[in-house]
Formats: structure tokens, sequence, C-alpha cells
């Protein structure tokens, strides 16, 4: 697997129920199971902790690596390994991602519809010029889907969330995807979004010049092996019983 390049691995529902019935291996992730009262709540942690679980075993790290929450509540590895992690998930998709390095950033979103917020709230939230793409488009709800993604997956990488300003960053739309800097500190990214099936989006943050994310689905038993990147529509899927260390 090569690290240098951010590698996905997205779920769908029935993929996400048959990955929830894995218990989690540490005791940390347990304890947070057994306080979680919501049963749709314990079935996309756990869809998220199996998908972190495969690619670190195809990352080849140690089996004791353990997922833990940072200071603001972003999953980091314990010990350190050197890779960066990021979940998603929605009521019907769970997304993960490994990449080497100290960030990285994915987000999955069932579709928006723009008719459920104002305008003052979709400029206040997102980027700005963002709002005003909706405007005259084909499909708003589209539009505004893949706009959220883009961000989220960008905020991601870079940590923060919406607890910092989003004038701290400079974006720039580049087709269905964003380049991402931070105006204080140089970093910088770039996020691609593609479409998922009953108009999802999904969106993943790498380097300015990293090769594509490999983004794969988890499939039942008799799916075929993954090989390859294509957009979303024709996503490679790899069994849910693929052998990885861990």
């Amino acid at each position: 697997m090569d690290l240098t390049r951010t590698h996905v691995l997205v779920a769908d529902g029935p993929a996400m129920r048959r990955l929830a019935a894995e218990p989690p291996r540490s005791p940390d992730d347990r304890a947070r199971l057994h306080g979680m009262r919501s049963a749709a709540a314990r079935l996309r942690f756990c869809a998220g902790r199996a998908l972190v679980t495969r690619l670190l075993g195809l990352a080849g790290a140690p089996t004791a690596t353990r997922i833990v929450p940072d200071e603001r509540g972003r999953p980091r590895l314990d010990p350190p390994v050197g890779l960066a992690v990021s979940i998603s998930h929605t009521r019907t998709w769970a997304a993960a991602a490994v990449v080497a390095g100290d960030r990285c950033g994915v987000d999955v979103e069932e579709r928006l519809d723009p008719e459920r917020f104002t305008q003052a709230a979709l400029r206040s939230f997102l980027p700005e010029g963002w709002a005003g793409r909706l405007a005259g488009r084909p499909d708003p709800a589209e539009e505004l889907t893949r706009s959220w993604v883009l961000l989220e997956a960008a905020l991601k990488w870079r940590g923060t969330g919406f607890s910092a300003p989003l004038d701290e960053l400079r974006f720039r739309r580049t087709g269905d995807g964003a380049h991402v800097a931070e105006r204080l500190g140089g970093r910088a990214t770039r996020v691609e979004a593609r479409s998922l099936a009953g108009g999802a989006m999904l969106a993943v943050s790498t380097a300015p010049h990293a090769a594509r994310p490999r983004v794969t689905f988890v499939d039942g038993p008799a799916g075929p092996a993954a090989d390859g990147t294509s957009p979303a529509h024709q996503t490679p899927r790899v069994p849910l019983t693929s052998t990885t260390k861990g």
C-alpha cells in the first residue's frame, strides 16, 4: 500500500450493518459503545471503527494501535505510527481514510435540500461566494451537498472543524473540487468530491500534488477484490472478509 496516497474505504447501509456486527477491539471503544443509548449511533460508531481497522491492517500498522480522540475529538492513533486517519458517517453511509503524515480528512453526506436553509445560514456556514453558486444550477441540492462535503473534509484535514473562523483559510473552487490553504502557516490541501448512490456525496482531502485518492467500497463476502481508482459510481469493491493484519 502506497501511503503517500490517501486510501478510503466506503460502506453503504447494508455493509455498515455487517461491519457493525464486529465488536470494537479496544477496551476504550467498547466502553464508549456501552455508553451510547442510540442503536443508530452504535451502528455508525462500530462501522467506522471497523473500516479504520481494515485500513490499518492493510497499511501494516501494529495490531495494538488504538484509535483515540485528540483534544478536539478528532481520531488519532496511539501509539503514533506515522499515519493520520479520518472517519465520517451518516445514517446510510460510512467512510474512513488513512494516509502517511499528520493530517487526513474525509466526509460523507446524504443529499441536502437547500430549501431547509435560509440564505443567511448558507452564507454563514459556507466559504465566501459558495452560497451564490447554488443559484441557477440545474440541481441546487447536488451543488449544496458537494459544497458541504468539500468544506467538511477540508476542516477535518485542518483539525479544527468549525471552531476556527473560515476566513483563516483561502478557498478556491476547482470544478467539482476545491483548493484550500491556510492564510498563516502555508499548508494546503486539494479536496475532491464524488457522487454516491441516492444523491449522497463523498469528499477526500489530499496533499495538493498527491496522487488521486484510492476509494474502495466494502462488499459482502462474494464481492470481488478492489484494484485501482475510479469515480464513485464505478468504484471497485472489496470483500468484508478481505485479508488484513489485525
